[in-house]
């Protein structure tokens, strides 16, 4: 029991920091002179956030937080005991989640008539995992796929399934149903940057 409990606390840790990144992205916006107009925390009604652009443009904004996975925390607690820690890293599972978190997001936004954003805020210390991919552009945004699917990728699908029975065959027509998709790396001292704006509505 000792030895999961770090691990359920990341867990819980990661759920309630997204929260809070979703409020340090309202924040962030209006840095960059947007009005915010909604958000979930104060209306479940809301996207997460829901904001007009200083063009005039209304926007409905759903925040996914990629940080730390349970194996990077698992590693991390090794190290920290002294022992060895070491793992393999797929770059085809990597982006591919990064495609669900996408696909989780242009779901939610599906009730919402305004500029539809899927912002991916990305930790510092995760985004080395996703930088490669985006970079070379391993995803075609336009006609988004799963690319290479392993038998665990295929195990996470199937779980995945229970709660979107349609994965993997409307990914790409849910995430077209997109605007844009904004990647966003979050520094160590909470600031955040913009690294990839995807314009995605209209290309599929």
């Amino acid at each position: 029991m000792r030895k999961q409990q770090p691990l359920e606390r990341h867990k819980k840790w990661r759920i309630f920091y997204g929260h809070l990144v979703e409020l340090q992205f309202a924040a962030w916006l209006e840095e960059q002179g947007y009005a915010i107009s909604g958000l979930e925390a104060t209306n479940e009604k809301s996207p997460d956030v829901e904001a007009v652009s200083p063009a005039g443009v209304s926007s409905a904004f759903e925040v996914k937080f990629v940080g730390s996975q349970d194996a990077d925390f698992e590693m991390q607690l090794k190290s920290l005991a002294g022992q060895p820690s070491c793992d393999t890293v797929s770059p085809y599972q990597a982006i591919n989640f990064l495609a669900f978190r996408a696909y989780e997001a242009a779901k939610q936004l599906q009730r919402f008539h305004a500029n539809r954003t899927a912002v991916l805020v990305i930790d510092r210390l995760t985004s080395g995992r996703f930088e490669p991919q985006l970079k070379e552009g391993w995803i075609n945004w336009s006609h988004p796929q799963f690319v290479c699917a392993d038998g665990h990728w295929k195990g996470f699908i199937a779980e995945q399934n229970k709660k979107y029975p349609e994965l993997p065959d409307d990914l790409a027509a849910t995430i077209c149903t997109l605007d844009a998709i904004w990647i966003v790396q979050q520094s160590s001292d909470f600031k955040f940057c913009r690294k990839y704006n995807i314009r995605v509505r209209g290309e599929l």
